[in-house]
């Protein structure tokens, strides 16, 4: 992780490295709509998915293919609410 403890405007690499970071920041909440995403599994192309169960409840499930409305698909509790699709489905 980058640290900007002794962030010093004028130093051109302190600004260009924060610049970078702030871009990153920015594609990520673009792609997801949320910055609740870990940094490393949007850079592997996983995206976060509101879902409903068949008794109607809304869960949020990680995947990194798209999930498209009406669709069913098969998914793994990992605990504290984390949901990831299984395969391809």
């Amino acid at each position: 992780m980058l640290s900007f403890f002794g962030f010093n405007a004028s130093q051109v690499s302190d600004v260009l490295s924060l610049v970078i970071f702030l871009i990153i920041i920015f594609i990520m909440q673009a792609k997801d709509k949320v910055l609740l995403l870990n940094p490393i599994a949007s850079i592997l192309n996983y995206s976060m998915y509101e879902c409903r169960n068949t008794d109607g409840l809304s869960f949020v499930v990680l995947s990194c293919v798209e999930i498209r409305p009406k669709q069913k698909v098969s998914v793994s509790d990992y605990g504290n609410g984390l949901y990831i699709l299984n395969g391809e489905n």
